[in-house]
């Protein structure tokens, strides 16, 4: 609720405070945790798409490596 020239909060609003910051602490941990990967034991296949000169620029190189 607006008082003069700043903002401020309501008896409800007061009320959730508490419960709203807890739902964003457990939805921001939720998103920032980061799965376990391993890339000798995973099956998951990938696929790069990529121009023809970035192709012939790289590959060589890729593959040099792998």
């Amino acid at each position: 609720m607006q008082v003069g020239r700043k903002m401020e909060l309501t008896p409800r609003a007061e009320a959730l405070q508490e419960s709203v910051r807890d739902v964003l602490v457990r939805v921001d941990s939720s998103i920032a945790a980061q799965p376990a990967f391993d890339p000798a034991t995973s099956d998951r296949e990938f696929r790069i798409l990529a121009s023809d000169y970035t192709l012939s620029t790289l590959a060589p190189h890729l593959m040099a490596i792998a």
